[in-house]
């Protein structure tokens, strides 16, 4: 009895069962009413593998050649890591180089110490002492031959005995030694307490033409190597030629040298049997391009006329084809006093300084020359200009270009 009723009631579940499925069928076969919105986009897949190469496509016509640097461009050939990079084709090799020169008293001496290095290595055996001087504001003495010691690693000390009675004067100092077989020599320079004399020549600007290591201009020891500068130079060459061995002033010199191929026999005689001629590669009359402050050109443009301060660079006077009436000028050897005319104050009859004299002058190249500057140069300085646009029809080309001045 119990057995049949839960038969029953068994089926009656299925049957329940059956019925919703039908309902469901019904409703899916139907109108599901409208769309929904679509869901949010799924996180993208993984990046599948590359696939094969295709095959290489057909060779192309060839195009126009492309100039990246004009051909006049010295970059082309000397930028850095070219065939003849500057740095490389002009670096010095085996000259001495002084660093780190310090001054100090040490009982009734004068002590220096500095350092020195070939080609970047520590460089020791400089101990032959040559020549040693000291400048005074206007007075050169000997130091005789005091001797460096070698400290090691490139370290130098040398001691100038009773030196600490001149320690309180500006001075300017000058060493000189080598290595044992005087080959090689090394120039130690530097001034204390302070310097005895105003530079109007700086270092950079005969470094800008002679490079840094300056250059070498004597063919004797002691002065060969290393290659000097205009400080050092001084020491011994003063603005007046003072010493015997020395016929010609500093300014005489470099101005001679210099202007050699302007002079009226196209060379500047240093000495009987000593001659220069240079081709200097700018104008002597752009002073600013040694005097490279405006203080020292300053002082440069209120060089008197003198006969000494011309022929400096001009040599004699052959040097001018005078005007009517100042003919009488050709007879003179420099040694009249000109400043009878050319009063600098500019009360004379005639100009004054050096400056006056030159202003107007053109160069070669159409520059204008005001005070010892080339003012093309300056002025030229100011102007902007920039390439706005090439157009290339095939025919023609059409370039379009501002400019702007200051």
């Amino acid at each position: 009895m119990k057995l049949s009723k839960m038969r029953s009631a068994r089926g009656l579940v299925s049957l329940f069962a059956l019925l919703a499925l039908g309902a469901g069928m019904a409703g899916c076969s139907g109108d599901d009413g409208k769309t929904g919105p679509a869901g949010p986009a799924g996180p993208s897949g993984p990046t599948g593998a590359t696939g094969t190469p295709g095959a290489t496509g057909a060779t192309g016509g060839t195009g126009a050649g492309v100039v990246v640097k004009p051909l006049e461009s010295c970059g082309v050939c000397h930028d850095n890591g070219s065939a003849y990079d500057v740095s490389e084709v002009h670096a010095t090799k085996g000259v001495p180089v002084v660093s780190n020169v310090v001054f100090a008293v040490s009982g009734a001496d004068l002590v220096v110490t500095y350092d020195v290095a070939v080609d970047g290595k520590a460089a020791t055996g400089y101990t032959t002492s040559r020549s040693n001087y000291r400048l005074t504001a206007g007075t050169m003495f000997s130091l005789g031959k005091p001797v460096p010691a070698d400290l090691g690693g490139g370290k130098y000390q040398l001691t100038i005995a009773g030196g600490a009675a001149n320690a309180a004067e500006p001075s300017r100092y000058f060493f000189g030694s080598s290595d044992a077989a005087m080959t090689i020599n090394v120039g130690v320079w530097g001034d204390y307490p302070s310097a005895p004399r105003t530079d109007l020549v700086s270092d950079q600007s005969c470094n800008n033409c002679h490079g840094d290591a300056g250059i070498a201009p004597h063919t004797y020891k002691p002065y060969d190597q290393p290659s000097m500068v205009a400080s050092q130079c001084v020491v011994c060459h003063d603005r007046k030629g003072s010493y015997s061995w020395i016929p010609d002033s500093f300014v005489g010199i470099v101005h001679g040298v210099h202007n050699s191929h302007n002079m009226p026999g196209g060379s500047y005689e240093f000495k009987p049997g000593t001659e220069f001629e240079v081709t200097y590669p700018t104008y002597m009359t752009n002073c600013s391009v040694c005097h490279d402050t405006q203080a020292s050109l300053d002082v440069a443009n209120a060089m008197t006329v003198t006969g000494e301060n011309c022929l400096s660079c001009h040599g004699s006077m052959e040097s001018w084809a005078f005007e009517t009436g100042l003919s009488f000028h050709a007879s003179y050897t420099g040694a009249e006093d000109c400043q009878v005319c050319h009063i600098a104050d500019g009360t004379g009859v005639a100009r004054g300084t050096v400056a006056k004299m030159h202003n107007g002058l053109l160069t070669e190249r159409g520059g204008i020359i005001w005070d010892g500057v080339d003012t093309s140069v300056v002025e030229g300085d100011k102007i902007a200009m920039a390439i706005t646009g090439i157009v290339d029809n095939g025919t023609s080309l059409a370039i379009s270009w501002t400019a702007t001045y200051d």
